[in-house]
Order: C-alpha cells, then sequence, then structure tokens
C-alpha cells in the first residue's frame, strides 16, 4: 500500500516503534491483537449501532491511524476518513450461537495484523438461540 501522504506523517512513538519491531521481527505472532465480546440483552437496531461506531471512528484519531514502513524508518499518519465495514455473522439458526461466535472471535484474533494495512477489526453477532447478541 502506498501513501500520498504530503509531509502530514510523523514518527512512531516509542512504544508504537517496539510494537512494529516486535511484530517485523515474527510477522506471524498474533501477540498484539485484543479483542473481546459484550453480551448485549434486548433488541439493537443494527444500523443505529453501525453509525455509532461509524461516529466512534470518525471522532477518535487512534483508530484511524495508517502505518508505512518510509526509507528513515517507520511512520504514521491519522487518515481524515476510513473505509471500514461491519463484518456480521449470523448465529441465529445455530443451537449454539454463543460457542460459534466465540469460536469465529478466536480464529479472527490468531491472524497476525498486517501493520501497513488499515485497521478494521469490528463484527456484530446477530441473535443467537439464547435470544442474546455478541459484538465481537
Amino acid at each position: 500500500m502506498s501513501f500520498e501522504w504530503n509531509n502530514l506523517y510523523r514518527p512512531l512513538s516509542a512504544a508504537q516503534l517496539g510494537v512494529w519491531v516486535a511484530q517485523n521481527l515474527d510477522p506471524a505472532n498474533p501477540v498484539f491483537n485484543v479483542g473481546q465480546y459484550v453480551r448485549v440483552h434486548g433488541p439493537v437496531d443494527t444500523a443505529l449501532f453501525e453509525a455509532a461506531l461509524d461516529r466512534v471512528i470518525r471522532e477518535a484519531d487512534t483508530l484511524r491511524l495508517a502505518f508505512s514502513d518510509a526509507s528513515d524508518g517507520p511512520r504514521q499518519m491519522i487518515q481524515p476518513s476510513l473505509d471500514w465495514n461491519l463484518t456480521t455473522l449470523d448465529v441465529s439458526g445455530d443451537p449454539d450461537g454463543k460457542r460459534t461466535a466465540k469460536t469465529w472471535m478466536t480464529a479472527d484474533m490468531a491472524r497476525p495484523p498486517k501493520l501497513t494495512d488499515s485497521p478494521n477489526g469490528l463484527a456484530w453477532c446477530t441473535p443467537g438461540a439464547a435470544g442474546h447478541r455478541l459484538t465481537c
């Protein structure tokens, strides 16, 4: 991926540089992935939920960071916008939807990140047999 940053890129912080170096030393290691699920009881307007997530992404600069490996070292830039999509996992017909959703999330967390890709790790699991939703 190539970025035209027009002098908007900045060096990484010490902590970011540590993650960058560690991930480049072992690119197949997913240790820096972070995830959890939240059980939501009751009805949820999925379109409104997605709109709220979109607003959070627009307002939280750290969720729009892009990284590049420049000739003088790794750089970061806050993207003005981010094309993202909400992954939806339909477990409504699954008698053990909670287990299916958690298995999916565990597999997703095991994939190593590519630090030069745009962040995208939001998923919505539709109601399972128990009538609850899981936001992964």
